[in-house]
């Protein structure tokens, strides 16, 4: 047999690009937490950009490559051929593809979610396309597959049944501590923005599907925003198929307290978590939503929506919307803005939650990837 300090276990971290999204930062939080010495394993992270992690139990295999289309063939070629060369023990895709061609060793997938069938809308094309043709066979081939909630379980036994038996849950977390934050790192002018005037917050990706058109819809129309001048303030990374509707919306009157912030450091947006009125989220479709656990974990209620994955997150946490209904988000901002004794409910909710640290829940994972090479 082979002797276990030769054993190698793959990671994909192409998902870990600067600013973070969802599943760049899970990939980065599993990383980060993977123990200094797991079994004599090796393991090798794959990534198109420098990953500056201490880890002696580390190997780093990094394109550095700018252009899309030689990341594309560095990816799904290169990265092919060298592992047959090498012969991994595991290959563990933290997204949802493999490259194209796999050798004989065992493979786990992570699935996130499934946008790509649920909301093609949302999607941009290409990555429409890819998930469309590439998810499916890696569910195929997979040995096991992670999910990160049970709504994403469902989806995926809507989508393939005969997996069942290939399918573990284990939902995320927050990488938040609620004191986490210190002054002298967060930037001046942030710190006066939040003592000038109440806000609401909205973290994630400005995209379709964060539904971020609804909320600022129901914002710019809310009683409560306007007799309180309360401000909304949005951070995330621009994403597409934003820009059309901001011109429209630009002229209004209350447009002026939309505040966009673009992407901040972990300490700055703790800050803003910890003294937010509450986070608004109301988006049409999540695999898990980090940022709603993320809130919770600061103690605050969440405005979010009633389909896929939000209530199993949010629990009693969270006041529930129809975020199709523009009617619906704004009658929720209302009573969250007004009802201090609803607010205060959904706040000890949060106070009282409890949650797996990410060390929990990759060591957790890394038990079961072992365990299946073993036998």
């Amino acid at each position: 047999m082979e002797k276990e300090e030769h054993k190698i276990i793959v990671i994909d971290c192409r998902s870990i690009r600067y600013p973070l999204t969802g599943i760049g930062r899970y990939t980065l939080e599993i990383i980060s937490n993977i123990p200094q010495s797991k079994l004599n394993y090796k393991f090798l992270l794959l990534s198109h950009e420098k990953i500056n992690i201490e880890n002696q139990n580390f190997i780093y295999k990094s394109s550095l490559l700018k252009n899309k289309i030689l990341r594309f063939l560095w990816s799904n070629l290169y990265i092919s051929f060298y592992l047959r060369r090498i012969n991994p023990s595991a290959y563990w895709a933290t997204c949802h593809r493999y490259p194209f061609f796999l050798g004989n060793y065992t493979k786990i997938l992570t699935i996130h979610d499934f946008v790509w069938q649920k909301y093609p809308n949302t999607m941009t094309f290409s990555n429409y396309i890819l998930d469309k043709f590439l998810m499916p066979i890696a569910i195929d081939k997979s040995n096991i597959i992670f999910t990160v909630s049970e709504n994403t379980k469902n989806d995926l036994l809507m989508f393939k049944p005969e997996v069942k038996s290939k399918i573990i849950t284990i939902p995320l977390t927050s990488k938040f501590k609620i004191s986490q934050f210190n002054f002298k790192d967060i930037p001046v002018e942030l710190i006066q923005l939040c003592k000038k005037s109440q806000f609401i917050l909205f973290v994630g990706t400005l995209e379709p599907r964060k539904n971020l058109r609804n909320l600022i819809l129901a914002f710019l129309t809310s009683s409560e925003v306007s007799s309180k001048n309360i401000n909304l303030l949005i951070v995330g990374q621009k994403g597409w198929g934003v820009d059309a509707f901001y011109q429209e919306v630009e002229q209004h009157a209350n447009f002026k307290n939309i505040i966009f912030l673009d992407f901040l450091s972990d300490n700055s947006l703790s800050y803003l978590y910890k003294n937010a009125i509450f986070i608004a989220y109301p988006s049409l479709y999540e695999g898990y939503g980090l940022p709603i656990i993320e809130a919770i974990n600061h103690g605050k209620a969440v405005l979010t929506s009633n389909i896929s994955s939000m209530p199993e997150v949010a629990k009693n946490c969270g006041y529930y919307v129809d975020p199709t209904s523009i009617q619906s988000i704004k009658v929720a901002l209302n009573k969250l803005i007004s009802n201090k004794k609803l607010l205060n409910n959904l706040e000890k909710n949060s106070r009282m939650r409890k949650f797996s640290s990410w060390s929990e829940i990759t060591e957790k994972k890394l038990d079961v990837i072992i365990d299946l090479i073993h036998n």
